[in-house]
C-alpha cells in the first residue's frame, strides 16, 4: 500500500505512539489490560503502522497452544528473526487483548522479584519492548529520508516480507532504504564511556523513570556499536534523545563532559556509514 503523509503528520504519529508505548510499559497489574488495548488500538487506527506490522506477519501462530503447554516459570520461544518477531509477538498481544483477564500468569517466570509487579515489568522489558523497537525503527527511518521538508507529502511504500521502505516526493524517483555491510570501529571508547555514563547517571537525583528511560537509550548505543550491521537510525535517534539531556543534566559536571564525550564519539562513528 502506498501512503501520502508530511513528515509534520509522522512525527505526530512518532510522537503519539511513543506515548501509548510508555504507558502499556508502564503498566500496573488490574490495568494492563486496559493499556494494552489504548496500545492496539491506537497502532490498529494508523495505517502506516499496520501495514508495516502486516508486511512482516508471515506465519499464523497458535497462541492457545503457546500459552497453554508453558510451563512454570518457562520463558517464551520468541523468533529471532526480525519478520517473525513482529509477527510473534503482535499475534500474542492480539491473543490476550481477547482471551487474558491480567497478566499475572502470562508474565510469570520473567524477572526475578517476588511480586507480580515484578513479573510484569519484566516481561513488559522482554517481549513487548521489542516490538515497539521495531516500531520506532521503522518510523525514524522514514523521517531520516524525508529530511528537513516539514510540509511536503511524501509517498511511503513498504515492500512484502522483507520490509524495505521506499520514500520520495511526489513526481520524483523512488530511493530505497538498505542496509549497508561495514567494518564496526571505536567500539571499546564508546562502551567505555557509555558505562561511565551509566554509572555517573546512577547517582544524579532526578526522576527514577526518566533515569531507566535514558539508561534504556544508551545501552541501544553498546547493543548497536559491537553489531556487524548496527542500526544507524536506530543509532540517530537515540543519539538525539541524548542530546536532550542539557536541561536536565548539570553543565560544567562529570557527568556533562562523559556525556559529550559519547556524543561526539558515537557522532563519528555514524558518519563512517
Amino acid at each position: 500500500m502506498e501512503y501520502r503523509i508530511s513528515k509534520k503528520e509522522l512525527k505526530i504519529i512518532d510522537k503519539d505512539f511513543r506515548r501509548y508505548a510508555s504507558r502499556f510499559l508502564k503498566t500496573k497489574l488490574g490495568n494492563e489490560i486496559n493499556d494494552l488495548n489504548r496500545f492496539l488500538n491506537y497502532i490498529e487506527s494508523q495505517p502506516i503502522i499496520m501495514d508495516f506490522i502486516n508486511k512482516n506477519i508471515t506465519e499464523e501462530f497458535d497462541m492457545e497452544l503457546v500459552i497453554k503447554s508453558r510451563r512454570w516459570r518457562e520463558l517464551y520461544d520468541i523468533p529471532i528473526e526480525k519478520d517473525q518477531e513482529i509477527s510473534w509477538i503482535y499475534q500474542f498481544l492480539k491473543y490476550c487483548q481477547s482471551n487474558v483477564m491480567d497478566f499475572r500468569d502470562i508474565s510469570y517466570g520473567y524477572g526475578s522479584g517476588n511480586k507480580y509487579q515484578d513479573h510484569i515489568d519484566a516481561f513488559l522489558h522482554e517481549v513487548v519492548k521489542p516490538f515497539i523497537d521495531h516500531i520506532t525503527d521503522f518510523i525514524g527511518e522514514v523521517m531520516i529520508e524525508m529530511g528537513y521538508d516539514e510540509d511536503t507529502p511524501f509517498k511511503i511504500e513498504i515492500s512484502n516480507n522483507n520490509g524495505q521502505i521506499n520514500v520520495s516526493k511526489d513526481n520524483s524517483t523512488i530511493n530505497a532504504i538498505n542496509t549497508v555491510n561495514i567494518v564496526q570501529n571505536d567500539m571499546e571508547t564508546i562502551t567505555d564511556l557509555a558505562d561511565r555514563f551509566i554509572e555517573l547517571l546512577k547517582q544524579e537525583n532526578i526522576d527514577k523513570d526518566e533515569k531507566e528511560m535514558i539508561i534504556d537509550d544508551v545501552e541501544v548505543i553498546k547493543e548497536q556499536v559491537v553489531k556487524d550491521q548496527p542500526r544507524i537510525p536506530r543509532l540517530k535517534r537515540v543519539l538525539q534523545s541524548i542530546k536532550g539531556l542539557d536541561g536536565v543534566l548539570q553543565k560544567g559536571t562529570a557527568i556533562m563532559f562523559t556525556l559529550n564525550s559519547l556524543i561526539e564519539q558515537v557522532e563519528k562513528f555514524i558518519a563512517k556509514f
